[in-house]
């Protein structure tokens, strides 16, 4: 693994032959076998361990796509109604997820510009 993936000159500089993705199970653990060799013929061997960081490449996905709660009108302030749960495929940082309530109070006509084409195909 990892011959394909990447690229040794000889003075020594590894670069990458491709775009590498972390999702990708088998580039998990990315070892380089590398060897040395003199104008003599002696060689030396040493491994190189290359770490893939992570992209935020992916968007959050929930785990329902609807989710329904029934809530009596007299509760109080504070009162949990349900939990939602999304989880996103990245790494670190990257895959922290927080959630916000979305307001739909603007109707899709005020946010987007549209524009009718007509065609007389």
């Amino acid at each position: 693994m990892g011959k394909d993936q990447f690229a040794i000159d000889a003075n020594g500089l590894i670069t990458t032959e491709e775009k590498l993705d972390r999702e990708d199970p088998g580039n998990k653990d990315i070892v380089l076998s590398v060897a040395a060799q003199d104008s003599g013929g002696r060689v030396s061997y040493c491994k190189v361990q290359v770490t893939l960081l992570d992209d935020n490449d992916n968007v959050p996905h929930f785990h329902a796509t609807e989710y329904r709660a029934s809530v009596k009108s007299d509760m109080a302030k504070g009162f949990l109604v349900t939990q939602i749960q999304a989880h996103d495929a990245d790494d670190g940082t990257n895959a922290k997820v927080t959630y916000s309530i979305y307001s739909e109070s603007h109707p899709v006509q005020d946010i987007l510009d549209i524009k009718l084409v007509h065609s007389n195909l």
